[in-house]
């Protein structure tokens, strides 16, 4: 009988697909957020404060999902 599912049947690789799907999305919501911020970043001045604290945090959460992913 053929497999259901062309998804491998161990759940890490599952989650290893989800993780590439996010990393995905958080690179264009990255992408999208520092073109934005650089375009209007002269009206706001505070962004120049928020562009390393933003990139900080993404840095910390791709590591905390490859660390669980590595835990499984």
């Amino acid at each position: 009988m053929p497999p259901v599912t062309t998804l491998p049947t161990d759940v890490g690789m599952i989650f290893w697909f989800f993780f590439a799907i996010a990393l995905v999305v958080t690179v264009y919501f990255v992408f999208a957020e520092l073109f934005h911020w650089l375009r209007f970043g002269f009206m706001y001045p505070l962004v120049w404060i928020a562009i390393p604290v933003y990139l900080i945090g993404i840095v910390i959460l791709i590591g905390g999902m490859l660390t669980g992913i590595g835990a499984l």
